[in-house]
């Protein structure tokens, strides 16, 4: 079965992130989120399979996302950020 998995922060670490889950047999990126439009474009250049948006609520309305997996380019995030 193939997970369904969604990258939020297209960043430092969100590329690699992209990339391993890509690569990987068992799973399926489905969706890269990034605020930032010129990330976001250079990551559709590189996997043109791949949904982009700059809105998080697009990927809680899939069904078909098992994971979610954050990018927070080294920094801790506190619950509800």
């Amino acid at each position: 079965m193939m997970t369904g998995v969604a990258v939020v922060g297209a960043g430092h670490w969100g590329p690699h992130l992209i990339r391993n889950f890509h690569d990987h047999l068992g799973s399926e990126v489905l969706w890269v989120i990034d605020r930032d439009e010129r990330r976001l474009k250079a990551i559709g250049q590189r996997f043109r399979d791949v949904a982009l948006s700059q809105d998080l609520g697009d990927v809680l309305e899939d069904d078909r996302v098992d994971a979610v997996v954050v990018d927070d380019q080294g920094r801790e995030l506190a619950a509800g950020e």
